[in-house]
């Protein structure tokens, strides 16, 4: 058994060394190599001829590249199948990252039809491989029931996994788990901990949801200035939701009095990324003419905009102004 083992052992590096001789050439570079210097300095049609030839030699990084090139149509058209077809054949050699790629183009519907259990599946081989990223998606994959039924206590043992390998938003999804008690007793001393956690590693979503915690004096005593000192962070970060809640903290009175302009403000940033709260609070805003001259062509528009995201208050109000 020894002599066999030491056999394996002896092929195993013979192996390596030829691989190394495969990929080196006249810089003292491997072809990837090669092909990562063109690809980070933008050049990705070299990049992709680089790749394309370590790749042919049996490199599943290289492989992994091109499916990267091919997804974002950099040096090539953009092609979500061909770049589906080269994560696979990086997969099907362990690499876990080609294995996270494909999760995600199931879960999203890349290239295929939208699959959650193929989606599950995948990410359960990337986290297989050590990809934090999966671990976390695998943790949404169960908060959601997506491919899987919905079990929060399970969504939490993923979260944890990946938080404790420095995964920001694992950290902020305990956050909010304590938070709300969800798959684990409500706790919002953990909740605090674990949203401060996430902030250290700059992650907006925390922020916002720190700044939620003050304001409705969850676990602390209510306080409106430290909430907005929060969600401005994160709006800084470009966090939609908390240039909304900015909206409704300068519409609620943070200075003693409704500031409208401010709210304004906030409120379109916010419907500029999409949401549909903001889009109807503005709607409101010009039909009432709050701090501002009422514009019934504005408030509409916005309002319709919130109709179109199926805001039920927008949906009645869009049918009201119509019928007038």
């Amino acid at each position: 058994m020894k002599n066999i083992l030491l056999l394996l052992f002896i092929l195993i590096l013979n192996a390596k060394e030829i691989y190394s001789q495969d990929y080196s050439n006249e810089n003292g570079l491997t072809e990837y190599e090669k092909g990562m210097q063109f690809y980070n300095d933008g050049i990705y049609e070299e990049a992709f001829n680089w790749h394309s030839m370590s790749a042919n030699k049996g490199n599943p990084d290289a492989m992994f590249q091109i499916g990267v090139q091919f997804f974002n149509g950099q040096g090539v058209d953009q092609n979500y199948n061909e770049a589906a077809n080269w994560f696979r054949k990086a997969a099907n050699l362990n690499n876990g990252k080609a294995m996270f790629n494909l999760g995600y183009m199931y879960q999203n519907g890349f290239g295929f039809d939208q699959n959650y259990t193929e989606a599950l599946s995948w990410y359960s081989k990337a986290a297989d491989q050590g990809i934090i990223n999966a671990m976390n998606n695998i943790g949404v994959m169960y908060r959601r029931g997506w491919g899987v039924g919905k079990d929060d206590a399970e969504g939490f043992k993923w979260y944890y996994k990946a938080a404790m390998k420095g995964n920001s938003n694992a950290m902020n999804s305990i956050g909010y788990m304590y938070n709300h008690g969800l798959g684990i007793k409500q706790d919002f001393d953990q909740a605090l901990k674990w949203y401060n956690k996430a902030i250290a590693l700059e992650d907006p979503d925390a922020m916002n949801n720190l700044g939620l915690m003050f304001s409705k004096g969850e676990g602390m005593a209510q306080d409106f200035n430290i909430a907005f000192e929060w969600f401005l962070s994160a709006a800084n970060k470009g966090h939609a939701e908390a240039m909304y809640n900015l909206g409704l903290l300068y519409a609620g009175g943070l200075e003693d009095e409704p500031n409208y302009v401010g709210a304004i403000k906030w409120y379109e940033k916010a419907a500029e990324r999409g949401i549909p709260n903001a889009m109807y609070n503005l709607g409101v805003i010009y039909y009432n003419g709050q701090g501002i001259d009422k514009d019934e062509d504005l408030a509409k528009k916005w309002i319709k905009k919130a109709a179109a995201k199926d805001h039920p208050l927008a949906k009645k109000a869009l049918a009201e102004i119509s019928s007038d």
